[in-house]
């Protein structure tokens, strides 16, 4: 067979010079970066490619990261917010005589069965116990629903918040649709 040669020109550096300036990662660097990208994913459930992303752009700093995270959460629940939620769960709560019902709606009852939507929702729900004055008699009384999503969850995020972030994890529209309460007797 024919054996094809070119000539390599001189104007720029070589193929060669290139790939050897090129820096190259070393095993430990890879190792950390993995370590990293293992305890953002247990610490936010996020998807890997997300996480990678995060720490490029913080620098591997892992609570930067996860800031992050937060704020490309909210930005992606922007994109999916016209899209129609009807699928959903209605959590329960009550302490001291006090009951609290929210319901949270999502696209498909796919993710309406998923752990990390279920989890949201009852922590919503026993945000609502803490939210305002009972009241007095035993009547259903509506919640906010803004005031409830501007409340802070035990881990120390916004509902509103961790609402985005469940969203960029899942990729679908998660609403907090309405939370009410009633005295029990």
């Amino acid at each position: 067979g024919k054996m094809l040669m070119g000539r390599v020109s001189r104007a720029g550096p070589s193929l060669c010079a290139a790939l050897c300036a090129a820096p190259s990662r070393t095993l430990s660097t890879q190792r950390a970066s993995l370590v990293q990208v293992k305890e953002m994913r247990s610490r936010t459930a996020a998807p890997i490619k997300k996480c990678v992303e995060a720490l490029e752009a913080s620098d591997g700093d892992i609570e930067e990261a996860i800031a992050w995270l937060r704020k490309a959460g909210v930005a992606s629940a922007h994109k999916k917010a016209a899209r129609i939620a009807s699928e959903g769960v209605v959590a329960l709560a009550e302490a001291d005589g006090l009951l609290t019902l929210v319901e949270m709606n999502t696209e498909t009852d796919f993710v309406a069965r998923n752990d990390v939507f279920r989890e949201l929702t009852h922590g919503v729900c026993k945000n609502a116990l803490r939210i305002g004055e009972p009241p007095k008699a035993q009547v259903v009384e509506a919640i906010d629903v803004d005031a409830l999503a501007d409340t802070l969850l035990p881990d120390g995020s916004p509902v509103r918040a961790a609402i985005g972030v469940a969203i960029s994890q899942l990729g679908e529209n998660i609403v907090l649709r309405r939370a009410a309460r009633l005295n029990l007797p």
